[in-house]
């Protein structure tokens, strides 16, 4: 989980003192000038680099797939259907997904408007899955979702910088599927405005060169 309350940079400067080596504070330092930078990133530029985003995660999407496999025991040329299928479908699908709507939210914020609600307020909140434009009831028969907001409320535009814009967060990688840690650090980038240090599960560690490809557009930032 992101830390909000502190600053994981702060953190890390005092922990240096206590032995900790110097080059992992320097990179997160590092890490804490790009968050300043990226706090004050306008929507557009923003939405511009998702759609950058978009197409090297595509481009990716086969040697993320190959690895995933390989993370769950399946050698390259010895990998059943299912396993595959369910790799593509949890792993860089699920990614471009949420990328897909990330853009298509800031491209609204962009413009200086509130995106459209996926469907009417009632009293269960606002229905946010499945999505029309997309194939989620293709790949996702008979889930649904709501979000639950107060129906008499106000809906308002997210502040350009928030609570926890322009600090550092902590990501680490934990479970089985290869979107978790990347969906995580998205919702931090793009949804909290931070800089994020992923740390990745030492069983996924066939995906490091994969994702420092994919997301080349953010590490370039």
């Amino acid at each position: 989980m992101p830390r909000r309350r502190t600053d994981l940079a702060d953190d890390l400067a005092s922990s240096q003192h206590a032995g900790m080596g110097s080059g992992l504070a320097e990179a997160v330092a590092d890490l804490r000038r790009g968050a300043e930078s990226w706090a004050i990133t306008p929507f557009a530029r923003r939405s511009e680099v998702l759609h950058e985003l978009l197409r090297t995660v595509a481009a990716n999407a086969r040697a993320w797939v190959d690895a995933g496999c390989a993370i769950e025991g399946h050698p390259a040329g010895d990998v059943p259907d299912a396993v595959r299928a369910e790799e593509i479908a949890t792993g860089p699908l699920a990614i471009l997904r949420l990328l897909r709507l990330l853009a298509a939210t800031h491209r609204h914020l962009a413009a200086g408007c509130l995106p459209p609600l996926p469907g009417p307020r009632t009293a269960r909140g606002i229905p946010v899955f499945p999505t029309a434009a997309l194939l989620d009831r293709w790949l996702f028969p008979g889930l649904t979702a709501h979000v639950e907001v107060d129906p008499d409320g106000p809906l308002q535009a997210p502040p350009a910088h928030g609570a926890d814009s322009g600090r550092v967060a902590l990501v680490l990688g934990a479970g089985n599927l290869t979107s978790i840690p990347v969906g995580d650090t998205l919702h931090a980038v793009f949804v909290r405005g931070q800089a994020v240090l992923l740390k990745l599960h030492a069983l996924h560690r066939e995906l490091h060169e994969v994702l420092q490809s994919a997301f080349d557009p953010l590490l370039r930032r």
